[in-house]
């Protein structure tokens, strides 16, 4: 009787010491959890949850095999003893399940508010696997393939509307070959639907091959002609981009479209375009210039180099703000 008491108090210590070590863990890897869900620290957490999930596994496995374990023969003497050993042991078991329990609810919540959007880094993650797509851009080269072969690649993956319009600037870089090395621009429209769809595209060739696109963005859709996509389509594919840039001797070139833009009455740089490529660039400003207009320029250097402003014209014998010298 003397032996099986000993068993049974040090059978309850250390019941208890391996909970609290349990708990203990426990508090440590929600803890972290929680940090890496809302801060996104990867190189801080990751470490020491890897560490707890081995812990919890070596747990486990030791707890199914005391399971499966044959339980131990109690003699009848020794019943009363057993019985007020497991009583103690039952009370500590329910006092561990309810600090889990408080433990779990209480980072479980800091968690899911951390997945909601702009709370934290879950937040962003989340985000990205619904509302983030990447396209391999392989028509890159804007002598070959023009502005349009940005959209060819991107309709490949995302399905989007005909009509586009502009909700901030169009914005590329290519260099000296014709290889596009960046752009950016923020795109809406209506599907089929007629539901509201937003694109934030952007592309960088130091950082990564492929385009980057980001769905469902907040835009303010106000469906104004005057920032309509199209023209920048119908320009690039008549502008003498090559040329135009032969006369820069640069390494690094640049593209912008706003939509429809006012230039007042400068003069300086403009050139109209109609749709089969003809141009007219000796014009005197009688009223406001006004017209969907793509600027090709050298970044940082505009001072240097003059942007050639192509606008877009139906007519070039009918050109209302200008008229031939």
């Amino acid at each position: 009787m003397g032996k099986y008491k000993q068993i049974t108090k040090r059978g309850l210590i250390l019941s208890m010491v391996t909970c609290s070590i349990f708990m203990l863990v426990y508090y440590i890897s929600f803890y972290e959890l929680y940090t890496l869900c809302k801060f996104g620290r990867i190189n801080n957490n990751i470490t020491v949850l890897l560490g707890c999930m081995a812990f919890f596994l070596v747990w486990f496995t030791i707890l199914i095999i005391r399971i499966v374990k044959k339980p131990e023969f109690v003699p009848e003497q020794s019943v009363d003893r057993y019985e007020s050993y497991s009583r103690y042991k039952t009370i500590w078991n329910c006092v561990v399940a309810i600090i889990i329990i408080l433990i779990t609810s209480f980072y479980g919540v800091k968690i899911y508010h951390s997945a909601i959007n702009y709370n934290g880094k879950l937040s962003w993650v989340l985000n990205d696997l619904k509302n983030k797509k990447t396209v391999k851009f392989e028509l890159n080269n804007i002598y070959e393939s023009g502005v349009e072969g940005i959209f060819t690649d991107i309709n490949k993956k995302v399905d989007m509307p005909e009509k586009l319009y502009v909700a901030n600037d169009f914005s590329l870089n290519f260099d000296s070959k014709g290889k596009i090395t960046a752009f950016d621009t923020y795109l809406y429209g209506k599907n089929d639907k007629g539901k509201l769809e937003s694109y934030l595209i952007s592309y960088n060739s130091k950082k990564s091959g492929n385009i980057t696109v980001y769905l469902k963005g907040y835009v303010n859709a106000n469906y104004n002609d005057d920032k309509l996509l199209e023209p920048l389509i119908k320009t690039m594919k008549v502008i003498p981009l090559k040329k135009t840039v032969m006369n820069w001797p640069e390494e690094q070139y640049g593209i912008l479209y706003s939509g429809k833009r006012s230039f007042g009455y400068n003069t300086n740089g403009i050139v109209y375009i109609d749709s089969k490529g003809n141009t007219n660039s000796d014009v005197n400003a009688h009223s406001e210039i006004i017209g969907y207009t793509v600027s090709v320029f050298v970044p940082r250097k505009e001072s240097k180099y003059t942007p050639v402003r192509y606008n877009l014209t139906e007519d070039l014998d009918n050109v209302k703000t200008s008229e031939k010298s």
